[in-house]
């Protein structure tokens, strides 16, 4: 009985009411895990309205949270959300704004990761030149880390972007 009244399914359900008692504790990291869960779920069901609305209550709270790392993982719904939708595009900005953050807090090795990922994801929008452009920025900052598995996968993807671009020696070289 008491699930039915909130018109939705039992899991968020459960994630409202952790919101709420995060909010008494004033726990903004267990408040944001908690929108988080309910926006990457509704994104999952393919209920995009509700994934769409939970996400505006979630960016709103990590706005004002101020917390640099509360607002990369809104951020990583609303990517979420437009990967769903296939709207590559928006993703690769919303990747953006995340390596910007990443950047201005010096976590230089999650900044290197989104790289890769607005690479990989450029290849697969068919944006072989700005895929490449990405990957090397990533490339250039896990060879200054010294970070192997990350640049392997972003080797791949060079290759496969410079054979996008009908640049073969390339290609085979990465």
């Amino acid at each position: 009985g008491q699930y039915s009244q909130t018109g939705n399914d039992t899991a968020v359900y459960f994630a409202q009411k952790a919101i709420a008692l995060a909010i008494k504790i004033k726990d903004n990291k267990r408040i944001s895990n908690s929108h988080s869960f309910i926006c990457n779920y509704y994104s999952g069901k393919t209920k995009f309205s509700e994934a769409y609305n939970s996400l505006v209550t979630y960016e709103n709270f990590t706005e004002k949270s101020k917390d640099t790392l509360l607002i990369i993982n809104s951020l990583a719904s609303r990517a979420i959300l437009y990967r769903q939708l296939n709207q590559l595009d928006k993703v690769i900005e919303v990747e953006r704004k995340k390596a910007e953050l990443y950047h201005l807090i010096k976590d230089t090795l999650n900044e290197a990761k989104e790289y890769y990922v607005i690479g990989w994801t450029g290849y697969n929008a068919k944006f072989f030149k700005e895929a490449v452009i990405d990957l090397h920025k990533g490339r250039v900052l896990c060879t200054q880390l010294n970070e192997l598995h990350i640049r392997h996968k972003i080797y791949n993807w060079l290759g496969a972007s410079y054979n996008g671009l009908k640049q073969f020696d390339s290609a085979l070289y990465y």
